[in-house]
Parts: structure tokens; C-alpha cells; sequence
């Protein structure tokens, strides 16, 4: 059950990435530099890829989980 719910969990944050990249920079990285106005195009690109990566794999994972072929 506990890896069903990560998985849910797991897919949520790649969404979040994937459609909000400015404010994954906000809560992760804007304290570390103080005249930035906000992320560059290269970050956006990237956290936008890893969201998207992880949200397949995790929904890859959700429906094995689901259909019992790992346990």
C-alpha cells in the first residue's frame, strides 16, 4: 500500500515540476542567489524534462503496482 501512495505522491511532484518550474525555483533555489530575478530558460528546460521523466516513470510503476506484476 506504502508504494502505491509514493508512487501517487511521486507522479504529483513530476506534474508540479513539469507545469511550474518557476516556483521549483522559487522554493529550491532563489535563497542561494540574491539579484536573480528568476531561473534561466536552460533551468526551466531541464526541470521541465526531469518532471516529465519522472512523472512516466512513476506512472509506469503506479500501474504495475496496480496490476500485480510487482509486489
Amino acid at each position: 500500500m506504502w508504494k502505491i501512495l509514493l508512487a501517487v505522491v511521486c507522479v504529483l511532484v513530476g506534474l508540479f515540476m513539469a507545469f511550474r518550474p518557476d516556483t521549483v525555483w522559487e522554493i529550491t533555489e532563489s535563497w542561494k542567489s540574491k539579484g536573480a530575478d528568476g531561473p534561466t530558460d536552460q533551468y526551466r528546460r531541464r526541470v521541465r524534462g526531469a518532471g516529465v521523466f519522472l512523472t512516466a516513470a512513476m506512472a509506469v510503476l503506479l500501474v504495475l503496482l496496480l496490476c500485480g506484476v510487482i509486489a
